[in-house]
């Protein structure tokens, strides 16, 4: 049984789609342009950020290459739970609040309403530049800019193997064993049911908080 989901996008006052197009947030071409990145442009970009960092942060710390490990692991499991948490009380923010509907639609229902579109698969540097930058700010502020770069420098990688895997569930044909359970795990979270499967880079998190549903095979 297929969800409430793909919500229509008149629905939630923001955007419009012409029969057999893409979803539009903007009547201005120039605004919608920054709406939407591809992805060599999203691996490019967040490769040379997290490459600045953890070479900034090393030499700030004076820290050998072996010190990395702990962090990264650290990182690795923080942004699994960040991403986690972003996607059922964020990006579905409108089950919780209805009046945010707009603010959800534009975030994340857009996606949801059209997932096949590429353009929206992988979040535009719009959105996720600001979020990182609050991230990365806080963590200067807690921990000192060098063991903060370190950290998120890893956590700029994890996020482009989280979009990088959402975008392949919807655009390209995953194999084998874990790639089939990846896709099948996050297409039900579109096509079975929108409140499960939140995770996209791990179920961990689904299992912890009871969101664990594992649908049909999907594409």
């Amino acid at each position: 049984m297929r969800s409430r989901e793909p919500r229509k996008a008149a629905a939630a006052g923001a955007g419009t789609q012409v029969s057999g197009g893409p979803v539009r947030l903007f009547e201005s071409d120039f605004l919608e342009w920054f709406t939407r990145v591809n992805l060599a442009t999203l691996v490019v970009f967040w490769i040379a950020v997290s490459a600045v960092l953890l070479v900034l942060g090393f030499r700030g710390a004076g820290l050998g290459p072996g010190a990395l490990l702990p962090i990264a692991l650290a990182a690795a499991a923080a942004w699994t739970l960040f991403e986690y948490l972003m996607h059922r009380f964020l990006f579905h923010i409108d089950r919780w609040i209805p009046s945010a509907e707009r603010l959800a639609f534009l975030a994340h229902g857009c996606h949801h309403t059209d997932p096949a579109d590429a353009g929206r698969d992988i979040m535009p540097l719009t959105m996720s530049l600001p979020v990182f930058s609050v991230l990365l700010g806080a963590g200067v502020l807690l921990a000192g800019w060098a063991p903060a770069f370190l950290f998120f420098g890893v956590f700029a990688l994890c996020y482009l193997a989280y979009d990088i895997t959402h975008y392949a569930c919807h655009q390209w044909r995953l194999r084998g064993p874990i790639g089939t359970y990846v896709k099948r795990h996050h297409l039900a979270h579109h096509y079975a049911t929108a409140d499960r499967n939140f995770g996209v880079s791990t179920p961990v998190w689904d299992w912890v908080f009871g969101t664990l549903r594992v649908g049909r095979r999907h594409g």
